[in-house]
């Protein structure tokens, strides 16, 4: 929110939830309709307004989710030095990047809006005190002043041919230099096929096991997309973009290539994108299918600094054998060897890697962290445009993903819905988005418009497969190996070697065929006390025991012992106390049992 200082009026940008942004002038009192109504439309809330649901103030302005997904409110100019912009309301949107003047209609009508800048993931507009220009913070950490510019649209080569990216462009062989690669895990991309090049100085590259990477300016992502025009038929495939992203100084910027009927070569598309209808057979049926070929803004709202600009251009990713130079080597070995990854690599054994979404000799836990790393990691991680209740980062735990049993922002007036229920799919509202089920609009919002079956069958088998929270200890194991009467599924069995046996598994929560989830408390002295901390999983109960012998337990007499559980959330639970004399031994130990 903001005043404006000549006229005192109250400014807000108001994020949205599934469909409009809104820019509302605040007034003493005004209904401004949610959840009834979402900018100008109606809202998620579909039930009937409540008696007295009446004189619903409007916005002065609302925009779509294509052009943008979280408005950034922000400051009414009110001085000389851009005198073009003297009372405009100068806002933006944080996923776009867009930013824009709103100029107040003196008539009371509709007001003219025009985009007069963009800058990656804008966060908030202030004033410089020293002379009231307009000044604008990225989450990257730049605060930057608006200025006029020069009006001239940046030149970029007509045609793919005139990049000289390609030696010869109906081969697509890249020039030297550019490098070709493949991630283990694609971004779903309506069904297409993708090739795919970087080229980047030597030793310019900061590696990073976990966190994205440190990409120099001059970097360049070149991205091939091919269609088939009868799904799965390969002689009916034609090309149909040729993708470009470039790094700058303080942010990336994407332009687009669409291949001509000939297929010769490919021509420039302008900076609003363009939509391009093609006639598809599957199974005997025909279909219409709308490629999207992104504009320079819509980029951004995936390719953003939180994001590391360059998805799937990661440790994970890249750590896989892919085809160079006539033999198979393992990308992450071969960058570093040629030196445009900062980091010796020798043996990319010990690295973590994505798994391939079709191997079975992975787990549907696996694979599906996988499908949602390269899909939503955009948006869903800390920093993201998306409301931030759960986290697509694979290195982190399931636990820490905030996925299972993870609350929902919108659950369509059904309570029981959760991000990932374990055991039903049907209330499991991750999977309601990739498939755009049950009234929620469908997930990945941004670069496709088609239905990833093979996700939403992978997605379903790993919430099916994944045990409730009710389940008795034969059903977890029926559920998780196949057959209670497995080697595996035996009580005392630790099938993924992290230290915990299945009973233990069973009893917090965790995965036994996952080594980094597993239940330890953790024990500390404090001063003369010993302390011990842990999680409390719902419908389970703790009590902490000492022992002099390890033989003979007996419950540790100090205040929060045992602890109060509780049946529906986990918890984290802290125990502290004195310990016996020093002289003497003593044992703690956590006893788990399971609620009445």
């Amino acid at each position: 929110m903001s005043f404006d200082p000549a006229t005192g009026k109250l400014w807000t940008g108001d994020v949205g939830q599934v469909a409009r942004e809104e820019a509302s002038i605040i007034v003493n009192g005004g209904n401004y309709g949610w959840a009834f109504r979402e900018g100008f439309i109606s809202g998620p809330k579909n039930q009937t307004p409540p008696a007295g649901f009446e004189n619903i103030v409007d916005p002065i302005h609302d925009y779509p989710r294509s052009q943008g997904v979280s408005i950034i409110g922000g400051i009414v100019y009110r001085r000389s030095r851009l005198p073009e912009l003297e009372g405009a309301y100068i806002f933006a949107d944080y996923g776009s990047g867009r930013i824009w003047a709103l100029f107040e209609d003196p008539g009371g009508g509709s007001p003219r809006v025009e985009q007069i800048s963009s800058l990656s993931n804008p966060v908030t507009f202030g004033r410089d005190p020293s002379n009231g220009d307009i000044l604008v913070a990225s989450i990257s950490g730049s605060i930057r002043r608006i200025v006029r510019g020069s009006g001239q649209e940046p030149s970029f080569p007509d045609s793919l041919t005139l990049t000289g990216a390609f030696k010869l462009v109906l081969d697509l062989e890249p020039e030297d230099g550019i490098l070709p690669y493949e991630p283990n895990v694609s971004f779903w991309s309506d069904f297409a096929d993708k090739q795919r090049w970087v080229a980047a100085p030597e030793d310019s590259i900061e590696y990073s096991q976990d966190e994205p990477w440190n990409f120099p300016t001059g970097a360049v992502w070149i991205k091939h997309f091919e269609l088939e025009l009868e799904r799965g038929n390969p002689a009916s495939k034609i090309r149909v973009e040729t993708r470009f992203l470039v790094k700058t100084p303080t942010s990336v910027y994407g332009i687009s290539y669409q291949w001509n009927e000939s297929q010769t070569d490919a021509t420039l598309v302008g900076s609003e994108g363009a939509d391009i209808e093609y006639a598809i057979t599957s199974e005997g049926e025909a279909s219409t299918q709308t490629w999207r070929i992104p504009s320079r803004q819509e980029c951004l709202q995936c390719h953003t600094a939180v994001a590391g600009y360059a998805l799937s251009f990661n440790a994970r990713q890249l750590n896989r054998t892919y085809p160079i130079n006539g033999e198979e080597r393992n990308i992450l070995e071969y960058f570093s060897e040629i030196g445009i990854i900062d980091e010796p690599i020798q043996s990319a054994e010990s690295i973590p890697a994505l798994p391939s979404l079709d191997d079975e000799s992975k787990t549907y836990r696996e694979r599906a962290r996988a499908y949602l790393a390269a899909n939503c990691i955009s948006c869903h991680q800390p920093g993201g445009s998306a409301p931030n209740n759960w986290d697509a980062r694979p290195h982190l735990s399931l636990e820490e993903t905030g996925l299972i049993n993870g609350e929902v922002i919108d659950d369509r007036g059904y309570s029981a819905r959760r991000l990932a229920l374990p055991g039903s799919p049907e209330l499991s509202v991750l999977l309601s988005r990739v498939q755009g089920s049950h009234g929620y609009e469908r997930m990945p919002q941004i670069g496709s418009s088609e239905v990833d079956e093979l996700a939403v069958s992978l997605l379903t088998n790993w919430i099916s497969s994944t045990p409730p929270n009710d389940a008795t200890f034969p059903e977890w194991q029926a559920i998780l190996f196949g057959d209670v009467n497995a080697i595996d599924a035996a009580a005392d069995a630790d099938p993924d070697h992290d230290g915990n046996e299945n009973l233990l598994e069973f009893m917090t929560y965790t995965d036994p065929l996952d080594p980094n989830d597993f239940w330890r408390p953790e024990f500390t002295r404090i001063g003369t006390d010993a302390c011990i901390d842990f999680s409390m999983p719902p419908s389970r109960n703790y009590e902490a025991q000492i022992s002099s012998d390890l033989q003979n337990w007996q419950t540790w007499e100090v205040v929060g012992n045992p602890p109060q559980s509780d049946t529906v959330e986990e918890l984290q639970a802290k125990i502290q106390g004195p310990v016996p004399d020093a002289e003497s031994s003593s044992y703690l130990r956590i006893k788990v049992s399971t609620q009445e």
